[in-house]
């Protein structure tokens, strides 16, 4: 009899296996899966599009920042007799501003 029961073990873990394997050809696995996939990508979608927008948005606060620089030393060169490079000097400036991005 323990040998019966020990065939019928053996039978049943097969059985399981193969119920298993089949598993992932079932229509219900496998359409949850895509609607997995779906939101999955939805999501991914949503984060570049935020990327996109914070990195645009980022250039244009730098390009704004750049221009009041610009700005602010054109108005100390012109009207009140600041040398440039004392101007950078006091604002803490690094000599290659030119090339900063």
């Amino acid at each position: 009899m323990t040998r019966v029961a020990s065939s019928t073990g053996v039978h049943c873990s097969n059985n399981r296996l193969q119920l298993a394997e089949q598993k992932e050809n079932d229509p219900e696995t496998i359409a949850e899966l895509r609607t997995q996939v779906s939101q999955a990508k939805e999501a991914a979608n949503r984060w570049v599009g935020k990327c996109a927008f914070l990195e645009s948005n980022l250039q244009q606060q730098h390009s704004n920042a750049a221009d009041n620089y610009w700005a602010l030393k054109s108005h100390c060169v012109k009207k009140l007799s600041v040398a440039s490079s004392e101007f950078d000097r006091m604002l803490q400036v690094p000599s290659d501003i030119d090339y900063m991005q």
